[in-house]
């Protein structure tokens, strides 16, 4: 489902021709780099896995991705410090660098054909030079943990111990240079991990490209909080894998693009286990002349008997030229199973700028009242204030013209 405001041509997919995913189509390599013509024939070995590969990018120019981590491995955006930082290291926890040379505890992570395929970034993100971290969090953690993802391209493995708990705020460091992440964390049995994401590029325009992965044993939790305020090209993967019996996965998302900017949130809930749920809720608003998209896939394997899943999408064009994509999936191999999805475009309701008016509230302030309601309702977790001030921003800005 997609919606342009006031323009009646639909978006046509990005030509990638000449980037890593246009390189499927038999032309001459452009990227006279080794590893990246390995992560190609890795990401590309067949004519149906390099169509999905388009098909996820269509709204997105992956080339620009690309090129950025082309340019990087070149050395042509030397990167001067970690590309991942953590503020502190409380008992309980350990922080080691890993190895350049040896990736095993990235492949255990990433290692079948169908992730290396959906994400070639990352895989290019995890054979980088000083590129990769570990934390091992044994003990549960009363006080947040702080990563700040800094310019440059870095990978980090979260792994938490059996019934143990901790909560993880992540925020971007501002710069001018492209960033590209990987964050793949791993919970035990019985473990809980509460985690919250800020976008906020108010004092840069770069781009910046993230993929959140998750996976989860038996009896754990995952609760996730997305607040995604772009002014520049942000492109977010989050990839939930409820492995264990009992597993449980929320997601919550508020984002809100300003003009010229765009956001493409790509989610992936996969329910491999059975009795194991998961919710979704996700909220963007779309400034005029720019592009908000989100694709929700829930997959439930065979085994997964007794899952309940949820999706809600909804979004808010609120000038001319808006573009809002969505497109909500199902692929379901259980008949045991409790599932719903759902999607909306739309404008503020006028009914509901009708009863504020008829009370006595001023027009403009009756639609920033709606406006933030809105996207309030999916603010959470540790950075919840951070997001509204943010939000707040972006939203005087629109509302001023």
């Amino acid at each position: 489902m997609s919606s342009q405001a006031n323009q009646s041509t639909p978006t046509q997919p990005v030509d990638l021709a000449g980037s890593l995913i246009g390189l499927a189509k038999g032309q001459p390599s452009a990227l006279a780099n080794p590893l990246l013509e390995q992560v190609r024939a890795r990401a590309l070995t067949s004519s149906g896995a390099a169509n999905a590969l388009k098909e996820r990018w269509k709204y997105t120019p992956a080339k620009r991705y690309f090129q950025a981590m082309y340019d990087h491995q070149q050395g042509k955006s030397a990167q001067s410090q970690p590309a991942i930082e953590l503020a502190d290291l409380p008992t309980g926890c350990t922080w080691q660098a890993l190895d350049n040379d040896n990736h095993s505890a990235t492949l255990e992570l990433l290692g079948d054909d169908n992730l290396w395929q959906r994400y070639p970034l990352a895989d290019v993100i995890s054979q980088s030079s000083n590129a990769g971290y570990c934390l091992e969090i044994n003990e549960s953690q009363s006080d947040t943990l702080t990563l700040k993802l800094q310019p440059g391209l870095g990978f980090l493995i979260i792994r938490l111990g059996a019934n143990v708990s901790a909560t993880v705020s992540i925020e971007y460091a501002q710069g001018s240079d492209f960033a590209g992440h990987w964050i793949a964390s791993a919970l035990a049995a019985g473990a809980q991990l509460n985690q919250a994401l800020l976008i906020n590029s108010a004092a840069d325009s770069t781009n910046r490209w993230l993929l959140n992965q998750v996976d989860l044993e038996a009896n754990s939790q995952f609760n996730g909080h997305v607040h995604a305020f772009a002014e520049s090209s942000q492109r977010l993967e989050t990839h939930l894998r409820l492995q264990g019996q009992g597993a449980q996965a929320n997601l919550t998302s508020a984002s809100i693009t300003a003009k010229g900017s765009s956001f493409d949130h790509q989610v992936v809930m996969e329910h491999q286990a059975a009795n194991c749920q998961s919710q979704q809720r996700i909220h963007n608003i779309a400034d005029g002349g720019s592009k908000n998209s989100f694709n929700g896939r829930i997959h439930i394997l065979p085994g997964a008997h007794g899952t309940n899943a949820q999706l809600q999408n909804r979004n808010l064009a609120i000038a001319a030229g808006a573009e809002i994509n969505t497109k909500p999936e199902l692929e379901i191999y259980n008949d045991d199973v409790s599932c719903s999805h759902g999607a909306t475009i739309g404008q503020l309701d006028e009914q509901a700028l009708f009863y504020l008016r008829s009370r006595g509230v001023p027009p403009a302030q009756a639609r920033d009242l709606l406006l933030r309601a809105f996207i309030a309702q999916c603010y959470g977790g540790v950075l919840a204030e951070q997001a509204q001030a943010a939000a707040d921003r972006l939203l005087n800005g629109a509302l001023r013209r």
